[in-house]
Formats: C-alpha cells, structure tokens, sequence
C-alpha cells in the first residue's frame, strides 16, 4: 500500500490558480492520473478481502510466530518443561500468547482493509470531482472551507476529511440542480464509488431537492403539486436526519405549507419513537430525566418549524395591504412578485391550523398552544375543538398558579363547554384570591360571571350548584358594598395614608361584611357605606339607623357650607332622594317620622323653603298619605323644639303646603284611592281648626293660617 500511495500520500490536495480573473483551486493530480492508483488500490482491497481470513492461522505456525518465540522463551526460563506440573502451566501460557497474538494480528489487518476501502472511495470521489472539473465545484465551497483545503495534503483528506468531502458532494450536487440536470446519473455514481460519504440516505435527499427545485420552477400547478408531494414522501423517509428548519424553509418559499407540518410531525415522531419526550412532560418534566428531556428538547425542534411558519403567515396576514413602507436602503424598490397577500397569507394559516390540528401527537398540540400564548392568540384556544385543549389548560393554571389569563382562558374554556359548574368554580377563586393583580372592578365581574354560570348549571339541572350560586349572590351584594367603601374613601379620606393603605387593602381581596364594617367603613366614619352594610346584613339597631341618618344630613350640609341656600337645598335633596329610593320599601332602615322632623328642623335652622322637606320626600317617591300621617302626628306630639326656635305653627304651615299640593295635584293619588284620602284630609283639617280657633286670636299668623285651611277645605270638598 505504501508503494501505491507514497508519491501521493505527501502531496498537497490542491494547488491554487488564477483563472478568468478570479482565484480558483484546482487538483494536484487529475482524474487520469488517479486511474493507476484506484486500479491498484481495489487490486489490494480484492486480495486482503480474500486471504485475510485464512492467512492468520498459517502464518501462527512458522518459525517467526508469536507462538515459536514464546515457546523458545519458556524453553529458557524452564529447563525443567518436561516436567508433566510445568508443562500443564507452559502449555496454558502457550495457548494465552497465541489467542492474543492472533487477535491483534487480525485487529490490526481490519484496520489495514478500512484503510485501502476509505482510501478507494476518497479517491474515487476525487477523480469524479475533478470530471467536472474540480476548481468550478470547489467554487461553490464556502470560503472558510476553501481555505482549509488549501492546506490539506492527501493524507489528511484520506483520514479526517470527511467534513471536506461532504461539502464537496453538496457542492456537485448543486451544480446538477443549478443547471437543472437530473441528480440520478451523479447520485447512482457516487453511491458507487463513495457509499460510506454518499449514502443511500444522501440520495435520496438529493433527488428529493431535485423534486423540490423542480417544483419552484413549473408553471404547472397540477405539475408542481405532484413535484412537491413525492419531495415530501422522499424527505420523509429520512426525516430523522435531514436539515429540517432548511427543508421547511425551502417548502415555505414554495407555499407548500402542508409539507411543512408534515415533514416536522414525521421527523419529530422519528427523532422520538419510544415517546419519551411525552413520558418526560407527563412526569412534570424531571431534571434528572436526562434522556426524556433530550428527547423533549428534539421534538420542540421539530415543532418549531411549524409554528415559525405560522408566525410568519400571521405577521404578513395582519399587514395593512395600502400601508406604505420605508425602504431599508437607496435604489429601486424591492420585486414583490411571488409575495403573500394578507388574505392570502391568512388561508395559508387556517389551512396550516385544520391540518397541524388533526394530529395525534399530544406534545405538538402543546407546542402550537403555547405559541398562541405567546404571540397573543390565546383567544384562538377557544375555538379549538381537541381533546388535548382541557388538560393543557389544566396543567397550565397548575404551573402558572400566578398566571391570570391561564385560568381566564380554562373558565372560558369551561363556559364554552357548557361546564358552566367548573367555570363557576374557577370564577369565584379568581374573585376570592389575594393579589395586587386584580383590582375589585374585575373581582365583581368575576363574580357576576360566575353567579350567570352557576344559574345556568342549576337551570341544566345541577341542584348542587343551589347552595353555591346563593353564597355567590350574597358574595355579590358584598363585594358592591365594599366598592361604594373604595368610592367613598377615594372621595374623602384617600389623601390621608390610612385611607391610601385601606383602598390597597380592598383592592388586592374580597373582604367579608364584618371586616368592611369594622376595619373600614367606622374607622372612616363612612355613615352611607355603614348603613347600606347594616341593610345587607339585615341588622337591625333603630337607635343606629337614626344616627346614621343624620350624620348623613350633616355631612352633605357641611360639604356646601358657603353655598347659597338653594344651591344647599338641591344638593341635600339629591342626596335623600338617592338614598331614600333605596331604603324607603323597608321602615327599618328609612325611619320616615324621624326623618321628617330632622328635615322640617333644618328647614328652620337654614331658612330653606318651607315645602322643601315634604316635596322631597315626595320625590322620592313617598305616598302623600303616608306622610300627611307622619306630619299630623308630629303637630300632635307637640314637640318644644318648635316653640323654642319661636315657630311653634310651622308643623302645621307644613301640613297645609302638603295639603295644597295635593288638592293642586290630585294625581299624587291614585284615582281608587282619591275619595278616601280627600275626606282624611277633610277630617284632619277640621282637627287643625277647631286647635286654631282655640289659640289666642292675637297669635301671630293664626287668623291666616285659620283663612288658609279654610279656602283649601272648600277645594278639596269639591274634590269629593
């Protein structure tokens, strides 16, 4: 072998020349002058093909053999072999040498046939490089490599070139697709001379980019679709071992999308038989699960070139198609023929979407949901129809505990599903769990959300969900309780540092009614907030309710101290007809008789308009009937505090505005109610009188109060 190879073994692989202009790197020896040596060599590789078996054992026998040299060495160290004890153990080392001897002779002619077969097919490969000719396929290396070559000798390129020689075959295969040649002359040429650098598997990837290639040049589309069906059965017969994200790229330019997701689900089910990447992520994905987590890691890969094709689809789709572009650099502007539209670019996504959801492979369906996460298409997750849609959702809200939008995505995944029970569920822990996250307007929308599920789970039948949707209502009326707390204090106290701290407090988590009283409305001093809690929790407390009341009353009348009286009389009335349409339906909580002293006294002390208090009350609306019984029985009480503001008649002056507003609006009245009332009314006045008449006549306004009821008692007669 040295003989054959010693003029070449030394010898630099290429030398370089220039040609036309350009360096080019052409070969040492040509392709006639490799002739000799390939017929040599495979002269060679027949002969140690065929003795090497048998030449070892023959060659074991004669005088040389590692055998003879151990036995004349044992003969010298041991006079006494004759000797039967001695001879047993010469005859057992004798036996040790031989098989050892033998190994390694036969150890070291394999690695002398690997040697001769690689040299043949290196220079096989050489001397169809250079038929082509050598420096024009070299060309097509990368710079990088050329330049390793051009300090490569033969040996070296014999030994360690296969990285070399592998760009070389990538670089004449191009060539034949560059031309548009067919690959099958080349491929079934280097599969003979060269089989371990040009494998069966390279063939077959060769002619499936011929396919390929082919493809983006026919105008046919009938043609090119066939083209690109049999490129895709080619790559997937070794998917496990091409460039996928390359294959995948070139599929895209061509908008074969289908083969995209095709080839990347084959070659990721290749890279991964056993399924252990599924093992791995079912298991919540272990450290020390080193093999699962390589597999794991392959298939996401895979994965990935699929949805770096949806990405890309998406971001053309949503591109305004009038939009005008700034160009990246100076001269004409770039050919768009053979671009994507947007309308275009989005069937290509919905296409890629109906048919990357038809596989079965589970950890695919979790690659392309988190990607609709990730490039904020999770609302797409609600329109996916997939049995693998539920435990993700799942197993996301688990491991991403802090996540809102996971559990938003799972309850809408649920109400969808009519599970209205587990969205009901997932609704109220999202309005009861303690975070910053979440302000209380969103808690309250969650738990509305939640009551709707929960009713339309009982409506189906669910009577468990009963208790729960009642607990959910009361939890409702609560929460609307504390946002009228956060209202209030951020309206008033918030300025303080108590009152900032406080509204922290209610936003970051529901409080119970007990809390909201104690911790927050009383401390505050937020009389509207405790008695709209007082009302929810049914508690009742007359002696509270009054108080509250009027604390109401004076906190709105000190708000407009300053104003004019007007100003004042509207912005108290306002207040006590907003509250009172609330309470006035229940006697415990809208103490009316109270209250109309209270107002009536204000009246005084403020110089208001004297039918202010009954006219506001009326707004509310309280019945004309029910207050003339409170105004008479407050003129019958015959309260000091009227004599002591010196307006002992203005209860009654009081009762006769009511009365006039009445027999001016006999409407106030209902008509089946009208005669009844007016002959009340009658009676009463007569009551009035005969008390007018009795006063001293000298009184201030008696006579004319006494004319006043008069004239009004012969209206309301005509009423009747």
């Amino acid at each position: 072998m040295a003989r054959i190879l010693g003029p070449l073994w030394e010898s630099q692989a290429v030398f370089e020349t220039k040609q036309q202009g350009q360096q080019m790197l052409c070969s040492t020896v040509t392709g006639e002058g490799l002739g000799w040596v390939l017929d040599e060599l495979r002269g060679l590789r027949d002969f140690l093909e065929k003795n090497a078996l048998s030449s070892g054992p023959a060659a074991a026998n004669g005088f040389g053999s590692p055998r003879n040299i151990h036995q004349r060495m044992l003969g010298f160290l041991r006079p006494d072999a004759g000797v039967s004890g001695a001879g047993q153990v010469q005859q057992q080392l004798q036996r040790k040498y031989q098989t050892e001897a033998q190994a390694a002779e036969k150890a070291s002619l394999v690695q002398v046939q690997q040697l001769v077969h690689r040299t043949c097919e290196v220079l096989g490969l050489w001397r169809a490089l250079c038929e082509h000719p050598f420096q024009v396929v070299a060309a097509g290396l990368p710079k990088e490599m050329q330049n390793q070559l051009r300090g490569l000798r033969f040996r070296d390129v014999i030994v360690n070139g296969k990285e070399i020689l592998s760009a070389l075959i990538t670089c004449l295969i191009n060539r034949y697709l560059g031309d548009d040649a067919t690959t099958d002359a080349i491929s079934s040429r280097l599969r003979e001379v060269c089989p371990s650098l040009y494998s069966t598997e390279d063939a077959v990837c060769s002619k499936a980019n011929e396919l390929l290639q082919s493809a983006s040049k026919t105008q046919s589309s009938v043609d090119r679709m066939k083209m690109l069906k049999e490129s895709l059965q080619l790559y997937r017969q070794i998917s496990s071992q091409i460039n996928l994200p390359m294959v995948c790229g070139q599929f895209q330019q061509v908008h074969f999308y289908d083969g995209v997701v095709e080839l990347s689900l084959n070659s990721a089910q290749r890279r991964d038989p056993q399924g252990l990447a599924l093992h791995h992520y079912r298991s919540g994905e272990p450290p020390e699960d080193t093999q699962g987590s390589m597999a794991f890691t392959a298939r996401l890969e895979c994965y990935k070139c699929v949805t770096d094709a949806l990405g890309q689809l998406v971001t053309i789709s949503q591109e305004h198609p009038g939009s005008p572009s700034v160009p990246n650099r100076p001269g004409p502007p770039p050919d768009t023929r053979g671009r994507l539209s947007a309308v275009d670019a989005q069937q290509y996504v919905d296409q890629m979407m109906r048919l990357a959801l038809k596989s079965e492979d589970e950890l695919f369906h979790v690659a392309l949901y988190d990607w609709l996460v990730s490039t904020g298409l999770q609302d797409k997750l609600l329109e996916i129809s997939s049995p693998y849609i539920e435990p993700y959702l799942t197993r996301a809200a688990q491991y991403q505990g802090d996540n809102i939008a996971t559990y938003d995505l799972l309850w809408k995944y649920h109400e969808k599903s009519r599970n209205y029970s587990a969205a009901a569920q997932i609704l109220s822990k999202l309005a009861e769990r303690h975070s910053t996250d979440v302000d209380l307007k969103q808690r309250i929308e969650y738990l509305s959300r939640a009551a709707m599920c929960a009713k339309s789970s009982t409506q189906a039948g669910g009577a468990a969900d009963g208790e729960f949707l009642h607990e959910l209502e009361e939890k409702l009326e609560v929460a609307r309780l504390q946002v009228q707390v956060c209202e209030a204090l951020a309206r008033g106290g918030s300025r303080l540092s108590q009152g900032q701290e406080a509204l922290g407090q209610l936003n970051a988590e529901l409080v119970d009614i007990t809390r909201l009283y104690g911790d927050f409305a009383d401390p505050f001093r937020l009389s509207e907030c405790k008695l709209a809690i007082i009302h929810c929790a049914g508690h009742h407390d007359p002696t509270l309710v009054e108080s509250l009341w009027q604390e109401i009353v004076q906190k709105e009348l000190s708000d407009s101290t300053g104003s004019p009286a007007d100003t004042r009389m509207t912005m108290l009335g306002n207040k006590l007809v907003k509250l009172g349409r609330t309470y006035a339906s229940s006697d415990r909580f809208f103490p009316l008789a109270f209250l109309v002293k209270l107002l009536e006294r204000k009246v005084l002390e403020l110089g208001f308009e004297q039918e202010w208090a009954f006219s506001t009350l009326l707004n509310i609306p309280v019945p004309v009937s029910k207050l003339l019984t409170i105004y008479d029985r407050l003129f019958k009480a015959k309260d000091p505090c009227w004599q002591a503001a010196r307006r002992p008649l203005h209860v009654l002056e009081a009762i006769f505005l009511l009365l006039t507003k009445y027999a001016t609006e006999p409407s106030l009245v209902p008509a089946y109610e009208r005669r009844q009332f007016t002959m009340v009314c009658l009676d009463c006045i007569a009551s009035y009188l005969v008390e007018l008449e009795a006063m001293s006549s000298t009184e201030a306004g008696v006579q004319e109060l006494v004319r006043n009821f008069r004239g009004l008692q012969a209206r309301l007669e005509r009423l009747l």
